[in-house]
């Protein structure tokens, strides 16, 4: 079985957009970052899941910081692309932890999901 190719936007321009989340957070630079499939091959059925290590600094500090990410990315190939495609799998996900989640943590008054950034990619 051949192994899970990294996509090629999934850089350190990338990234570093993901730690800035936007204009009002400080500016980030890459130190270095590791980016691998995080399941093996044929373990992800509705997307591509891959793991990274970035070790990172702000514009505030020269104090190095270090943050494990999952990323998740659509299939874009046959298939698995198509079918879960349809099936608007990525928005229904993300109202979840947008929405529903956030609600049921106010009500429980704890957190006990992880914290999703914004992708700098559509």
């Amino acid at each position: 079985m051949m192994e899970l190719e990294i996509p090629a936007w999934l850089d350190e321009e990338f990234l570093k957009a993901v730690l800035q989340g936007g204009d009002d957070n400080p500016r980030v630079s890459i130190v270095k970052f590791t980016v691998k499939p995080a399941v093996a091959q044929g373990d992800n059925y509705s997307s591509l899941i891959f793991r990274s290590s970035v070790l990172y600094k702000t514009e505030e500090s020269d104090t190095e910081h270090c943050v494990s990410l999952i990323i998740k990315a659509p299939h874009t190939k046959g298939f698995a692309a198509e079918f879960f495609s349809s099936l608007d799998v990525f928005s229904k996900e993300k109202r979840i932890y947008t929405e529903l989640l956030p609600k049921m943590c106010k009500i429980l008054n704890q957190q006990f999901y992880p914290n999703m950034f914004t992708c700098p990619v559509e």
